[in-house]
């Protein structure tokens, strides 16, 4: 290469140089967007203002040659904005480096206000003995800046950014593959290199032609120190964008890791959740059964021993009162007697048949629910009794479920309907039994808060449902009546030939 050519090459090579920094800054910028892996926006800003700076530098440069090899001169200003670039650029790339020593702590330490604050104030006096004290050519002092710049701020920033960067890659718990930590040493190294070249300052017609460094380097090797600059900013700009595609395939893992263990998590809680609800089902399932059974005993008990003692008394009185003739007051205590006997029997069969109908036991669901319509409409509701389908003994449980729900339904439209007419359907197939219960009554609310106080009622008849794997609904509105539909799936119909145990216990 001809001394001709020197400018023109110069040119290219400042450009890449500049367009390899603008990259890595883009880079940085956009890292400083993601979840902080490696370090954070705090550490990175000043990481990115380093590199497009730089890479701005770099181009400024590129134009002072194209402008020199024209035969344009510059303003002494320009120097001036080209040194405090500079300024700028190292100051950021030496806060880079005291911050990546610690890239846990988000917080700032106090130290790197002193250590930046002093650095600078001890720029700005040696900018006032250059341009003032020193009794120096322009040419001169532009030197001495930049090479103060360098050498105090470029080398130490650069090296520092290198060791700070080598300690990230050894002692960062995010990096868990190799060629992450290897693209983060090779931008180490490329720090330290970076930091020697800045010994082989930018040269030529405006500051000092044919630096002494420079000089030697070519006639030593024939190698310019622009080259082996560019070559650098390539390496580095390939490495650090290499490093960017690496921390965020690490965020993908760790983000489908985190994602997997979020989904395995909820599979057990739904696991847990599914396994309460079968025992909580279970459970009431076995309540409903022990209900019964002592709705069955006390049933029992009224039936066979207090029926039977009435029954006796009854027929006692009867053979007193025949017995004692022309004594009329005595008679006539006798057959008050008689009448509050046979009322008791009446309560006590009642109540039997309220805490274990007969019917529900020996004829099937059916028969009791057209029994349980006879008794509502005694008591003065009007009730519609519609049976669909054939319907086959079902598991007892099941049969009682439907009966009680029916049961308690109806007491409901009895007592706050405010009507005396109601419709009971009851369908039953080879797969499910559904029972519906309406009225046009006076509906409600259900999302009313101060009914559900009350409501305990529809939630008995909801337990009930679902302790058998049912599915219990209301449908109702204000002045506009209510629905109650319970929908049980049969997986075990029984046939009418076949009683259970559970049955004969409650026969």
């Amino acid at each position: 290469m001809n001394g001709s050519d020197l400018p023109a090459t110069f040119v290219l090579l400042h450009f890449i140089y500049g367009l390899a920094f603008f990259s890595m800054g883009l880079a940085m910028v956009l890292e400083t967007r993601r979840v902080p892996l490696l370090a954070g926006p705090r550490t990175l800003h000043p990481f990115s203002v380093f590199f497009f700076i730089n890479g701005i530098v770099s181009w400024v440069e590129a134009g002072i040659l194209i402008a020199g090899r024209e035969g344009y001169s510059f303003a002494d200003w320009i120097f001036g904005v080209h040194f405090i670039l500079l300024l700028i650029s190292f100051s950021c790339l030496l806060l880079f480096s005291i911050r990546a020593m610690h890239p846990i702590d988000p917080k700032p330490h106090p130290h790197e206000r002193y250590i930046s604050a002093g650095l600078l104030l001890f720029y700005m006096v040696l900018v006032a003995l250059i341009v003032i004290e020193l009794n120096l050519s322009v040419d001169k002092r532009i030197l001495l800046l930049h090479q103060c710049i360098r050498f105090g701020l470029a080398i130490p920033g650069a090296w520092l950014a290198a060791l700070a960067l080598w300690k990230v890659s050894q002692g960062s718990v995010a990096i868990t593959n190799q060629p992450l930590r290897f693209f983060l040493q090779i931008v180490a190294i490329c720090f330290v290199l970076f930091g020697v070249s800045q010994v082989f300052v930018f040269s030529n017609q405006y500051y000092l032609t044919n630096d002494l460094y420079q000089r030697e380097l070519f006639d030593f090797s024939g190698f310019y120190i622009e080259m082996g600059r560019c070559l650098l900013a390539l390496v580095m700009t390939i490495s650090l964008i290499r490093v960017s595609q690496l921390v965020e395939d690490e965020r993908l893992r760790q983000f489908d890791s985190a994602q997997q263990a979020r989904v395995e998590a909820m599979l057990r809680i739904e696991n847990e959740l599914v396994e309460r609800e079968t025992m909580r089902q279970e459970l009431l399932r076995h309540i409903v059964l022990a209900q019964e059974d002592e709705r069955a005993r006390i049933a029992r008990e009224l039936h066979d021993e207090t029926a039977q003692f009435l029954t006796a008394f009854s027929l006692n009185l009867a053979t007193i009162q025949n017995s004692l003739t022309g004594q009329e007051k005595v008679t006539g205590l006798l057959e008050n007697l008689q009448n509050l006997s046979k009322a008791m029997s009446q309560g006590i069969h009642r109540m039997v048949n309220d805490l274990r109908p007969a019917q529900l036991d020996d004829l099937g669901l059916a028969a009791a629910l057209q029994t349980l319509t006879d008794e509502k409409l005694e008591a003065g509701l009007n009730v519609r009794c519609e049976i669909n389908g054939q319907s086959p003994r079902l598991d007892p449980v099941i049969e009682t479920v439907i009966f009680r729900i029916a049961q308690e339904a109806l007491t409901n439209v009895a007592k706050h309907a405010q009507t005396q007419r109601a419709t009971l359907q009851l369908r039953v197939n080879s797969e499910r039994v559904m029972l519906r219960v309406h009225d046009q009554g006076v509906g409600f609310d259900p999302g009313d808060k101060q009914y559900g106080k009350r409501g305990w009622g529809l939630v008995g008849m909801r337990e009930r449902a679902e302790s058998v794997g049912g599915v219990f609904q209301v449908f109702s509105a204000t002045g506009e009546g209510t629905l109650i539909e319970v929908t049980i799936p049969l997986i075990n119909a029984k046939t009418p030939g076949k009683r259970s145990e559970t049955e004969d216990e409650h026969n």
